[in-house]
């Protein structure tokens, strides 16, 4: 047998002692959380564990592929706020905020089960139905100068009237948390039209700024277009969004390595510092309340933990709930009424929040599947078929179908907020209809040379 031989089957063995430990490991902290009525550090840590380790035994190997956002939702929301928990706790540090960040030790035990019960149905089906699939080489294209300036100036108009209808630049620069808040009441329509025509724009600013020979300055211009369109949709996502958006013909052949990962993450949390420096008017002016707001931030499973203690499993309670807004929008239906789970449950537990604000608290998706599916009984259903459909439209993005490039990589995006809403969101219908204008967009302004 040759050395080669001899290392091949070394490595599957290691890659088999491997799963079998993550295996060992997963079953025993799943079954400890059904024997104890409270949690320890240990089985909170083991979690942790096992989100990362499940991730580093399957890497993807495309920064696209779906997996990545399911494990960066679970890493911010579960690892990241639970280890500056501890490490508070361990070091006796004394909180500065004037809030407490939620007590991981006092969830109830299953909580973590539901936690890895998303987490691995989700992974696993992405893994599953995008094992076979592979990047192929980007195509030769042409955009019509003409049209993609049109488009541009629709969106600076829109985004003009936008912000006219809001207060005025000087309000937004002034008081940029109230006028987020509660200036955009009143012009939901508007405010609907830019967050989904901006992404299809940033999507084709990208292609654009491809076929350009010196591209520095372009490239410099457009992040510079892509800040100040994201500055008035919330910032700190958004810009994030719209500049991968731009990049991605760039991106999406890119193999991730753990360099990659590092960089990448410190180069995240960098920004989201800065984000929150600025939306927050400098109250987070500091390391150490930088990193106790990740706590208090990454919130959701707090909130599903209120849920556990307070409701049974339920079957099919709230997931018509979205057909309230569009009866509402027709005026055959209250305006009041809840549209979606999150709206219900923040005017039961945050009711001065929503009068105030209009603002709601996001429960995470392990709420959604314990309204409407009986929890873990039935809530693999919905998640199998999520993980087939947007792993089908992740075939057509590799493939390099630049028709359904802006619909999947919002989509990809939109994986993280589905992990912290509903698999049916209340704007469904009118997400399906921007997905076809989206597709219509692409047709008219991109064709493919031949």
């Amino acid at each position: 047998m040759s050395l080669y031989q001899n290392q091949v089957i070394t490595i599957k063995c290691l890659r088999i002692i491997n799963v079998l430990a993550f295996l060992l490991l997963l079953v025993a902290t799943t079954f400890s959380f059904y024997d104890d009525e409270s949690v320890s550090i240990t089985q909170i840590l083991c979690v942790d564990v096992i989100i990362v380790w499940l991730y580093f035994i399957d890497k993807p190997k495309q920064i696209f592929h779906p997996n990545n956002i399911v494990f960066i939702f679970h890493f911010l929301y579960v690892v990241v706020p639970s280890l500056i928990f501890f490490i508070f706790q361990a070091y006796d540090i004394q909180y500065t905020l004037p809030w407490a960040p939620p007590n991981w030790l006092s969830f109830h035990p299953i909580l973590f089960v539901q936690i890895l019960y998303v987490y691995l149905i989700l992974f696993l089906s992405f893994s599953y139905f995008t094992r076979n699939m592979k990047v192929t080489n980007f195509p030769s294209y042409q955009i019509s100068t003409v049209l993609f300036c049109c488009v541009i100036l629709v969106m600076i108009a829109f985004l003009s009237l936008f912000i006219i209808q809001t207060g005025g630049i000087l309000a937004w620069v002034t008081d940029y948390k109230t006028t987020y808040l509660t200036g955009r009441k009143g012009v939901g329509g508007l405010s609907f039209i830019i967050r989904y025509l901006s992404p299809l724009v940033a999507f084709m600013l990208g292609l654009y700024l491809r076929q350009f020979k010196q591209k520095f300055i372009p490239f410099l211009l457009g992040v510079l277009f892509l800040l100040f369109l994201s500055y008035f949709q919330g910032f700190k996502s958004t810009f994030i969004i719209f500049l991968v958006m731009m990049i991605s013909p760039w991106l999406y052949k890119i193999e991730i390595t753990n360099t990659k990962i590092f960089v990448m993450g410190l180069l995240f949390f960098l920004f989201l510092g800065f984000a929150n420096y600025l939306r927050s008017d400098g109250l987070y002016n500091s390391f150490q309340t930088s990193i106790e707001y990740l706590m208090s931030y990454f919130n959701v499973f707090y909130l599903q933990d209120i849920v556990l203690n307070n409701y049974e499993p339920q079957f099919m309670q709230t997931i018509g709930l979205f057909l309230n807004k569009y009866a509402a929008i027709m005026g055959g239906g209250n305006p009041n009424a809840n549209f979606d789970l999150s709206v219900m449950l923040t005017k039961v537990y945050f009711p001065g929040q929503w009068e105030s604000w209009g603002a709601t608290q996001q429960w995470p998706l392990v709420t959604d599947l314990y309204f409407n599916w009986y929890g873990m009984l039935f809530g693999w259903i919905p998640l199998i078929i999520y993980a087939a459909i947007i792993s089908k439209l992740y075939k057509l993005f590799i493939d390099c179908n630049l028709y359904f490039w802006p619909i999947y990589i919002f989509l990809f995006f939109r994986i993280f907020s589905t992990l912290r809403s509903t698999v049916i969101p209340w704007d469904i219908i009118v997400m399906i209809v921007f997905f076809f204008l989206f597709y219509l967009s692409m047709k008219v302004i991109y064709y493919v040379k031949k």
